[in-house]
């Protein structure tokens, strides 16, 4: 399943001359999908992440390091992943500690050259330079607000 879905999603994105992250914007964002349809993309996603983090040996992993500010915690996080997860659920590569952060909020992806920040349909959305964004490139030091917190990469 996870080579099958990410073959698929490469080719539906070629077809359509757009990048993986532009054409998964467009399936999330979606008026007229059917919100079952987003919902199963999320939770492929999320599987197919849980999968990579556990099986990859160090291969095309990246070590990053990003910063947690919110109104119950501030910390680093040194990551390994193309894919991450930040949210308030714990199981997440970033867990952040703050109510207004859906469980699995947003995930972060490097896609060779940049850091990306996609918005998992989050309830309250995230945020860069007071804009709400689906998706948007990450330049280091750009604060992301999700919640009354702030994601930074560093």
């Amino acid at each position: 399943m996870e080579d099958a879905f990410w073959e698929e999603l490469d080719r539906f994105a070629s077809r359509r001359g757009v990048s993986w992250q532009d054409f998964l914007r467009e399936l999330l964002a979606a008026e007229n999908t059917p919100p079952n349809r987003a919902a199963a993309v999320k939770e492929s996603l999320i599987r197919l992440m849980r999968v990579e983090g556990e099986c990859a040996a160090g291969g095309g992993r990246i070590k990053s390091w990003w910063a947690v500010e919110g109104p119950e915690e501030e910390k680093h996080i040194c990551t390994r992943g193309v894919r991450l997860l930040a949210g308030r659920d714990f199981s997440c590569d970033i867990p952040v500690r703050d109510r207004e952060v859906s469980r699995r909020h947003l995930m972060l992806s490097h896609d060779g050259e940049s850091w990306w920040v996609i918005d998992l349909n989050s309830k309250n959305g995230s945020m860069i330079n007071g804009r709400r964004i689906n998706c948007a490139r990450l330049e280091p030091g750009t604060r992301v607000n999700i919640g009354l917190s702030t994601l930074r990469l560093l």
